[in-house]
């Protein structure tokens, strides 16, 4: 299938930045139009397709930040059937997708196949059908049937933008409302339309906003026969000098959005505040202070005292915090932040949070927007990722080919307000210390990935500040820990499992616990990732995914059954090591934090629940429940250096907090339960968040 899309199209640097649950759309990944504008200039025979796809296909490209990801095609046949071919690559395993869909007159779809290989190399099959009244589907998660009506339009696992363009016309051909199978409900409504013009040719274009597909609308170009023009990430071929002009018009469309739900859900009070009666959480401390009131004054903390019985403040907005907890608001120490998390996020009662790459445009102008109080979001501590041009490259635009071009890099960053650097993993080793030393000279932090042909023991040597995921650590103690790849599920798995043998008092671990404590390095352990890798249930759900996946609308729930390892399937006796490594991974981050090693509450996973599940196996670990929220709080903070104004609940500071209903220094699941938050003043009620993405509240 692949010749039948594009040749020599494995060898161009393409990558699938995997979100393994949503699809994100070109301005919340920051797509680079100069690069797409490029693209038209520089295609090869690679780019040819086959006589097998008949001359009038509608033919698409994908782009994510600045290089190609895939290709799509599409075309009616003379049977009236919709085919679509895919063609696209995530980290350096190749996917090509099939579809054949059949339709009645009202653009629902009747019949559909999906057949050809996913990510994990595995052969990939989808089927739906209508029988005497009798909508049936099937995939390789999930399976089942229901009454037909023929406003009920089925959503495929497997989906790609031709088949929310098909959704699109079948909405606008029936009232613009749809039911959605397996469930859920869509509607669509235009936004906005633009003549776009490239050489020799023009062509109106329509921008439609569909919702009910996922937690926030999604945005669609048509053309004028309801073709698709572009959208989440792709245009059609021949049109990419344009994307530019059709991203401004998106972003304008999504700003506008955004601004209205922050205008409606945040709210600046009118008065002083008064949290009365708080059962107030001593983050500098990580002690409980029963019986206090804090006191709010625009966006600062005016007061903390205790609590006069029967006797409240005058003039002023009284929020009864008996038998809560008042606590400093949440960080978390590792995201990469859109719209959706933003909100996410606040929710959960995470008011700041560090993010570890992203597009440069994308990341800076949605942290203006949220600073400026036009889109719902945390403070957001910037930290660039610097990597270099790979099939598995990282979520950014700094991408480098030499060791100067590295420390371009860095002063890139420095020059922009960022705070910490962030290495990945193609970074070769000769680089490591001349991004480091550019980043101590412009008074930053280091941390990262441990790259090819490194261990973090020498990246720790040559001065990283800190290392992200445990992965690294654990592959650490293995013989080929230089030769490991970042990439491949089988990989990663064998090396968890191999986990289950280490010896924690051996002089191999304790010489690294000690290397750590002499380089000052903290450690950002994303657990929650781990365990969603090493024990996914029977049904493919970590313990975080369980928590809360029947509080996800429809489409949402049924896309996180794919977990972490992407539906990979493995052998019970892998099954059975992994089970038995986790507990020494646990034993093991319990083992750094009592040797005084900064923990990190960091999640790079679904924004806010991850949070809440990370404190969580924190506590797993033997650390305990007081001292993991100061870790998410006052710790991080010190660790940024902006424990001067954040961090805890004391006089001066900003007015972060997050008031919860119940006790997590005794039971830190009871973080969960987040009745209101105020992040620099501004208050918050997570039910009304939730619900504005479709998400049940707690």
């Amino acid at each position: 299938m692949i010749s039948r899309i594009t040749g020599h199209m494995r060898h161009k640097k393409i990558c699938f930045f995997l979100t393994f649950l949503f699809a994100i759309s070109p301005s919340a990944i920051g797509a680079n139009p100069r690069q797409a504008e490029a693209g038209t200039q520089n295609r090869g025979p690679g780019n040819s397709v086959s006589e097998e796809i008949p001359d009038g296909a509608n033919r698409s490209s994908i782009y994510r930040l600045d290089h190609l990801e895939g290709h799509l095609a599409s075309w009616t046949a003379e049977d009236g059937k919709l085919h679509i071919l895919y063609h696209g690559q995530y980290l350096t395993a190749i996917t090509d997708t099939e579809t054949v869909i059949e339709t009645y007159r009202s653009g629902i779809p009747s019949s559909e196949q999906i057949t050809g290989t996913d990510t994990a190399g595995r052969i990939l099959e989808e089927n739906f059908s209508v029988e005497n009244g009798t909508a049936a589907w099937n995939n390789s998660f999930e399976h089942g049937q229901a009454a037909f009506h023929d406003d009920a339009f089925y959503l495929p696992m497997n989906l790609n933008v031709e088949h929310q363009a098909l959704l699109a016309r079948a909405l606008l051909k029936n009232k613009n409302a749809l039911s959605l199978l397996p469930g859920g409900r869509s509607e669509i409504s235009q936004v906005s339309q633009l003549v776009v013009e490239v050489p020799g040719k023009s062509q109106k274009v329509f921008l439609y906003s569909i919702a009910g597909t996922d937690l926030l609308p999604r945005y669609i170009w048509l053309d004028q026969q309801g073709n698709f023009f572009a959208g989440s990430r792709a245009i059609r071929d021949g049109w990419e000098p344009v994307l530019r002009q059709l991203l401004a018009v998106e972003d304008r469309v999504r700003n506008e959005h955004s601004a209205q739900v922050a205008m409606k859900l945040g709210r600046r009070p009118s008065r002083k505040v008064v949290f009365y009666n708080a059962n107030l959480f001593d983050a500098e401390t990580a002690t409980s202070r029963p019986h206090q009131n804090v006191t709010i004054s625009g966006n600062h903390i005016e007061s903390v005292m205790p609590t006069i019985p029967n006797e409240q403040p005058r003039n002023v907005e009284i929020i009864d915090a008996t038998g809560k907890t008042l606590l400093p608001g949440l960080w978390d120490m590792h995201q990469h932040v859109g719209e959706r998390e933003g909100i996410l996020d606040l929710a959960s009662g995470a008011t700041t949070v560090r993010d570890l790459g992203n597009g440069l445009d994308t990341l800076l102008s949605m942290r203006k927007r949220i600073d400026e109080g036009l889109q719902i979001g945390p403070r957001i501590v910037l930290a660039g990722m610097i990597d270099a041009p790979n099939p598995a490259q990282g979520p950014t635009d700094v991408l480098v080919t030499t060791g100067e071009e590295a420390r371009a890099g860095v002063d890139r960053y420095a020059d922009l307000g960022y705070v910490q650097i962030k290495i990945y993993n193609a970074i070769k080793p000769a680089w490591v210390p001349v991004i480091i030393a550019e980043a101590r000279k412009r008074g930053m932090r280091v941390s990262g990935h441990i790259p090819h042909d490194m261990d973090a023991t020498e990246c720790v040597k040559l001065g990283y500040d800190e290392i992200q995921h445990f992965s690294f650590i654990m592959v650490n103690f293995q013989p080929d820990a230089k030769t490991v790849s970042a990439s491949g599920m089988k990989r990663i798995l064998a090396d968890y499992a191999a986990t289950e043998k280490l010896d924690l008092d051996s002089k191999e671990v304790q010489d690294f616990t000690e290397l750590l404590k002499e380089h000052h390095v903290a450690l950002d352990p994303t657990l929650n990732l781990t365990e969603g890798i090493m024990l996914p249930s029977p049904s493919g759900l970590s313990p975080m995914y369980q928590a809360f996946a029947d509080r996800l609308p429809p489409q949402n729930r049924r896309r996180i059954s794919v977990g972490l390892r992407g539906g990979l399937a493995v052998e019970p006796e892998l099954a059975e090591r992994l089970q038995r490594a986790f507990p020494v991974v646990l034993k093991l981050v319990n083992k750094f934090y009592r040797a005084g090693i900064p923990i990190e509450a960091g999640t790079d996973n679904f924004a806010g629940f991850a949070l809440d599940r990370e404190l969580e196996l924190d506590v797993q670990a033997g650390i305990p429940a007081p001292q993991t929220l100061q870790l998410a709080t006052f710790g991080a903070a010190r660790i940024m250096h902006m424990d001067d104004r954040l961090g805890s609940l004391a006089p001066g500071k900003l007015a972060d907090l997050v008031l919860v209903d119940g006790d997590p220094t005794r039971n830190i699941s009871d973080i969960r339960n987040v009745e209101l938050t105020m992040k620099d003043g501004l208050v918050y009620r997570p039910a009304e968040l939730f619900s504005e993405l479709g998400i049940s509240p707690n």
